[in-house]
This record gives C-alpha cells, sequence and structure tokens, in this order.
C-alpha cells in the first residue's frame, strides 16, 4: 500500500503498488523484497513501483510489511517518478 490515511478515511479507497514475482522480466523502478517472511509472501519478490493502483479499502487484506529499507527504496522511486512529472513531491 502507498496511502492511506486520509485517502482511506474520506473515500475509502487505498493507492497500491503491483507485487510481482522476481522471476518476471525486471522493470527499471522494481524494488526487491528483501524479507518474504515479513511481507506474508511465500516467493521472491518485487514491488513494480510503476504500477500503481487504487482499490477500494474494504477490499484489502493485510498479509504483511515491507521492511524499512525497502519502504525507503519504494519511497525514492515513488519521488523520482514524481519529480519527472514535475510534481512538488512531499
Amino acid at each position: 500500500m502507498v496511502s492511506a490515511g486520509s485517502n482511506q478515511e474520506r473515500h475509502g479507497l487505498l493507492w497500491v503498488m503491483m507485487i510481482t514475482s522476481a522471476s518476471n522480466q525486471q522493470w527499471p523502478g522494481d524494488v526487491t523484497i528483501s524479507n518474504l517472511a515479513q511481507a506474508g509472501l511465500p516467493a521472491a519478490s518485487v514491488v513494480r513501483t510503476a504500477k500503481i493502483a487504487t482499490i477500494e479499502a474494504k477490499e484489502a487484506t493485510r498479509i504483511g510489511s515491507l521492511p524499512e529499507a525497502d519502504r525507503d527504496a519504494v519511497r525514492a522511486q515513488l519521488e523520482e517518478m514524481l519529480v519527472e512529472l514535475n510534481l512538488k513531491v512531499f
């Protein structure tokens, strides 16, 4: 999940990024998930930061969390994409 907070409270929505198998072809911006057990994943996986979606919060189930270093790497990729779009970041 990329965003919850007020977006979830006001609209019942979450912004999420795709998680896919690390065996798939790598894309620029992919972030390897370093601790599969903590993330609740059964196989080597990456966060595909180029794919962001909006979903209904009521449809989401938390299965784990990314290690802090992985979250920092995802945040850096997101910031880079926003800068490329010429948007002010944080």
